[in-house]
Order: structure tokens, then sequence, then C-alpha cells
């Protein structure tokens, strides 16, 4: 007992030590990156600012996190989950702080632990937990292989034309995962994901309700960040095309998902010194342009934190089947 309780504090130590070095390191990262700027161009572009696309990126950030919401609360309803609006608002923003914190926004696992609170069992929660990451990497990667074809193509093509193009791409990817269900139920075999069985979790991810209505508004809150982050390069005077900024902001995204860093910090500046260098644009920028999404990440940190000191109300809504009369 002695000795296992000795690992467990070891592992624990482990943990905490790695997390400050991913900090720390994603903190490093970002002052090499920046210390190779030229200060005094940055400083003169920030000294003319347009404080009112600014502020307009962030109302378009808060636009986003209002779709996020809004996706969640529709989501634990479809699948059958009577939880109430306030609940699953509160449930939405604690978890998202404690993801925001953690590498790769892990720590978002614990939502499992506030639904059980409001009467959902472990299989529902993870089942949850996985649609809701699932939809946001599925729209991901949706909008950031379109914005890498405008890109490549060097066409600068609205957000209109971005916005038809992945509506008729996420289709066509669902249909397609939905033809290929039985081989992908096959090739899953036995397999689990953290604990539960990945067949089991297969067929309620397909059984869940208004899966496209769940798809549209993963696919639209990217849109309206791109909009907002389009605000916010104005702001800044960044001369930085339309195709250019959906695909930069995009890969960032992807870039901040490594569990290497936290909130991306360090990775992102890295990767866009490289994209805007290679593009032939002034690397100032791209360390300006990475300052724009971790303003926006402060934001959206800052609106979850809130949460942390609301009260949660009391437990209530069971899933359907197991209301009681």
């Amino acid at each position: 007992m002695g000795s296992q309780a000795g690992e467990g504090r070891a592992q624990g130590t482990g943990r905490r030590v790695l997390r400050w070095v991913l900090r720390l390191s994603g903190l490093g990262l970002m002052a090499l990156v920046v210390s190779r700027q030229d200060l005094r161009a940055i400083g003169s572009m920030l000294m003319h600012l347009d404080a009112a696309m600014l502020l307009l990126g962030l109302l378009l950030t808060l636009a986003m996190i209002g779709v996020r919401v809004a996706r969640y609360h529709l989501l634990l309803r479809c699948q059958g989950l009577e939880i109430a609006l306030g609940a699953s608002v509160s449930i939405f923003f604690k978890s998202s702080f404690w993801g925001l914190v953690s590498p790769a926004r892990m720590g978002e696992v614990i939502r499992v632990t506030y639904l059980k609170g409001h009467g959902v069992s472990f299989l529902q929660g993870i089942n949850s937990v996985l649609m809701d990451r699932l939809l946001d990497l599925a729209a991901l990667a949706v909008v950031t292989l379109l914005s890498t074809v405008f890109l490549a193509t060097e066409d600068d093509h609205g957000l209109i034309t971005l916005t038809v193009a992945s509506c008729l791409l996420g289709l066509g990817g669902w249909g397609l995962l939905e033809l290929g269900r039985p081989w992908l139920k096959k090739f899953l075999g036995g397999r689990s994901i953290m604990g539960v069985s990945a067949g089991l979790l297969l067929d309620n991810l397909f059984n869940t309700r208004h899966k496209l209505a769940l798809l549209a508004m993963s696919v639209g809150q990217w849109l309206v960040f791109l909009l907002g982050m389009l605000a916010m390069t104005s702001g800044l005077n960044l001369k930085v095309s339309i195709s250019m900024t959906c695909f930069a902001t995009m890969t960032s995204q992807l870039v901040g998902m490594l569990p290497v860093s936290v909130a991306g910090i360090g990775t992102r500046d890295v990767w866009l010194e490289m994209l805007f260098a290679q593009q032939g644009l002034p690397t100032e920028w791209a360390v300006l342009f990475s300052s724009l999404i971790l303003v926006n990440y402060l934001f959206y940190f800052a609106v979850s934190a809130l949460w942390l000191f609301l009260p949660s109300g009391e437990p209530h809504g069971l899933p359907r089947r197991e209301q009681t009369p």
C-alpha cells in the first residue's frame, strides 16, 4: 500500500513538472520569435491601430462562443439528456476553462464529471465529450482544407464562397462516413476508448439526432471566428489577403492542438513566422497576427473563468429513459 501511494505521488509530481515544462517551453519559443523581430516596426503599427475594428473582432469572437454554447446544449438534447439551458451553459464554460489551460485542451474531459452531477452516466458523458470534439475537428478540417486550396491557387475567395464550399464538403464527408459505418465498426472490433467499447460509442454517435444541424453549427463557429480575425487584422492594418488570413488562422488552431504547449503559445508563433516568411510577408506581421489569436484566447479564457465564481445550480435532468414520472 505504501509503495503504491508513493508511486501515485511520484506520478502526480511528474505530471505537474511536465505541465510547467510545457508552459515554460512555449513562453521560451514565443520570446525567441519576438526577439528576432524589429520591435520598433511592431510598436509603430500598434500606435496606428483601429480600436473600433479590434472591438468588432472581439464581439464576433463572443458571437462564436455563443454558437459553441448553443451547439453544446443542442448536442446534449440530441443525445437524450434533459439538461436545462443554465446547467449546460455552466458545464460548458467551467469545462472550457480547464480545457483552455491544458495541453491539447484535454481538460475538457472534466465535462464527464460535471455531467455525472446531473444524473448522466459515464458512457453518455464520454459520448458527449467525444462527439463535441469530433464535430470540432471535422469542421476544423473542412475549413482548413478549403483555406489551403484557396491559398494554393492564389485565388482570394470571400467568406461566402468558403461557407458554401465548407458546407458541401462537410455534407459529403458525413455521407461517406455513414456509408462506411459497417466497415468502420468492423475495423474497430473490440477496441475501447477510455474504457468504453469503441463500437458502442460509434453506435451512439450515429444515433445522435440532428447531426447535420450540429455539423453546420460547428462549421459556422469557425466562419464567425474567421470574420472576427479579418476585422482584427484590418484593425492592425495588416495587408493580408482573405485566403491567407483564413489559412493562417485555421492552421494556427491545428498547431495549437498539439500537446506540446498550452494554448499554442510558442508553437503557433514559430509556425506563423515560417508561414509569413514563406509567403514573402514581414515576420513582424506574423507576431502581430499571433498576438490577435492570443487576445481572442485570453478573451475566451476570461469569459469561461467567470463561471467558476457563479453557483452551478441544483442538479436537474436525467436521461429521458431514466426519468421517473
